[in-house]
């Protein structure tokens, strides 16, 4: 008997979690494809964390900030909601950060580039994404 009193319940959790899964999607942003480039002395910086920070909100902890790891050849693609899908239109203040130690088993830790570009209020890299396809110029970094 306690069973068929859960039904109704189990009915309408799944019909809360349906809804505001539904709702999630409307309440995003729409993204657009972003890829780019990033070398370091002219080498691919492979394992960087790019960070792409909405100049009208850096002070915003809430504040959507697309990312991308640095794939071997230097090239990245951005990731707001889901992977490579891209970021919202607008300008950006870029951080990059690359780990000395990045590897699966490994713990992150330093950064070779002593924190030069890891700062959003300090970080004189700037892009503006635009709606359709975004090829970046590349990030080159010393």
């Amino acid at each position: 008997m306690a069973d068929r009193r859960l039904i109704p319940l189990l009915g309408c959790f799944v019909l809360f979690a349906s809804l505001s899964g539904g709702c999630e999607r409307v309440n995003r942003l729409k993204v657009y494809p972003v890829r780019g480039e990033v070398t370091v002395d002219g080498k691919p910086a492979a394992g960087a964390r790019i960070f792409f920070h909405p100049e009208a909100n850096l002070a915003d902890p809430r504040a959507l900030r697309p990312i991308a790891i640095v794939e071997a050849d230097g090239s990245f693609r951005l990731t707001t909601y889901l992977a490579n899908d891209g970021a919202p239109a607008g300008e950006y203040v870029v951080t990059v950060t690359w780990p000395t130690k990045a590897g699966a088993d490994e713990e992150i830790s330093g950064d070779r580039l002593k924190y030069a570009y890891a700062d959003a209020k300090k970080s004189k890299l700037r892009v503006t994404v635009k709606a359709g396809n975004n090829d970046l110029e590349p990030f080159r970094l010393k």
